[in-house]
């Protein structure tokens, strides 16, 4: 049977051939590419293209990576370090709880996997538990851990329910 050239992609098809395999009969389609010396012409000619395609991205990467190198490089003139502070930066929130006769006083949140051993407070002469944390801008929620027992923050203005059907304290950090 002659083959037949595809409308779409032009490749000639040739018909389908037969393959036997542990006594079974397949069917297998075959696809000859006849290529002529104008075909390869062509070939060559886009592979160049995509080549100087490539160079030419390689430079421009080269160029913008430089210019971004020089950038960072601090000035030689000054000797001083200097630090960009960003919106993202920690801030510095203090809890406390005024309990007196409290034994034991952690806190456990969002912020340290509401691990109950991780952040004790210390017990101040008045009697009211605190301590100071570094946090990113965010919202968080947080409980005391008192003697054994979970405590919400009186102080605390926002609660939310959770998923054990008690309250958990909200802060909102900005």
């Amino acid at each position: 049977m002659p083959a037949e050239a595809d409308e779409k992609t032009g490749v000639r098809k040739s018909s389908s051939e037969y393959a036997i395999l542990r006594g079974a009969v397949f069917l297998l389609p075959v696809v000859l590419v006849f290529m002529s010396p104008e075909d390869d012409n062509l070939f060559n000619k886009t592979r160049m293209m995509e080549m100087r395609k490539e160079k030419d991205i390689m430079a421009v990467s080269k160029s913008v990576s430089k210019s971004v190198k020089k950038k960072e490089q601090p000035s030689r003139s000054s000797s001083a370090k200097k630090t960009v502070k960003t919106k993202t930066s920690e801030r510095n929130v203090k809890f406390s709880l005024p309990n007196p006769a409290a034994g034991e006083v952690c806190l456990a949140g969002d912020f340290n996997n509401w691990d109950t051993c991780s952040t004790p407070l210390k017990k101040g002469k008045n009697g009211t538990w605190s301590v100071s944390i570094k946090l990113l801008p965010g919202r968080y929620e947080y409980n005391f851990f008192v003697d054994g027992n979970w405590v919400c923050d009186t102080c605390c203005l926002e609660m939310v329910t959770n998923s054990f059907g008690t309250q958990n304290s909200v802060i909102m950090v900005e």
